[in-house]
């Protein structure tokens, strides 16, 4: 819900002054969006279960022309990419830890990210070969990380299968390949799987899903863009698929937030 201004509670108004002061207070150098960044730091410092509903109006909000919405929506369109950019990845990281959830690094023994078990083929915390059955229970899993690994691995259905099986849910998967746009995909020979920003398609939207019956998921595409990580992979026409997903079962089936499209 916090990953995009649209859905957020915006207006939250009661803080903490000690909260508040911790966190270091509203970024002035925001002009719009400042509310939305200071929420993503306040559930990021402070978990998700550190947020109380409060039952009556703090904030009311009159609509008239010369709202920040009606006179500056271009600039709070930026910011809250913006703001997504900067946040989503540590939302998602720390409501995982605050449910008990696992955080997965696949093939991340060598870059891992803080605080995420590592899954390779040696060296790992998880010593597992990820083109079998995965060496997880269903709905154990808070975050996967798979960057620059799912190319490596056989069956791209079966990845996705899996990854969909131990994400509990809500849970977010957040891949990473380089696109068949450029050379990436194909100047690896230990490249065996191919994808592009469509590919994202087959599990995130009916329409597509339905051609490969064998896929047993349901993911929400939160954000999928096609992008260069540095002016190495320019130079040399190497455009990376970033995609963020979000598993669509249980409790967060019946309410997903945003779109739904599979």
């Amino acid at each position: 819900m916090m990953r995009f201004i649209f859905w957020a509670p915006d207006h939250i108004r009661a803080w903490r002054t000690t909260a508040y002061q911790a966190i270091g207070g509203h970024d002035q150098s925001i002009k719009t969006g400042d509310d939305h960044d200071l929420c993503c730091r306040m559930l990021i410092n402070f978990g998700h279960k550190n947020i109380r509903h409060i039952d009556k109006c703090l904030y009311l909000y009159r609509l008239h022309g010369e709202n920040s919405c009606v006179t500056a929506n271009q600039e709070v369109q930026d910011q809250t990419l913006r703001n997504y950019l900067r946040y989503s990845r540590d939302l998602a990281s720390r409501w995982a830890a605050d449910e008990g959830l696992d955080r997965l690094d696949l093939g991340g023994r060598l870059n891992a990210w803080t605080g995420y078990k590592t899954v390779d083929l040696f060296d790992a915390d998880v010593v597992a070969d990820l083109n079998q059955p995965w060496p997880f229970e269903d709905n154990s899993v808070g975050v996967i990380r798979a960057s620059h690994i799912f190319e490596h691995l056989k069956d791209p259905i079966h990845s996705m299968n899996e990854a969909f099986r131990v994400l509990a849910p809500g849970g977010w998967l957040l891949l990473e390949v380089p696109s068949t746009d450029g050379r990436g995909a194909f100047q690896d020979p230990t490249h065996v799987s191919f994808w592009n920003e469509n590919s994202i398609w087959y599990y995130t939207k009916q329409q597509f899903a339905r051609f490969i019956p064998d896929f047993k998921g349901r993911f929400q595409n939160s954000r999928t863009v096609t992008y260069f990580p540095s002016e190495f992979e320019r130079t040399h026409n190497i455009p990376v698929v970033q995609s963020d997903l979000i598993a669509l079962k249980g409790d967060y089936a019946l309410r997903p937030v945003g779109e739904v499209q599979i």
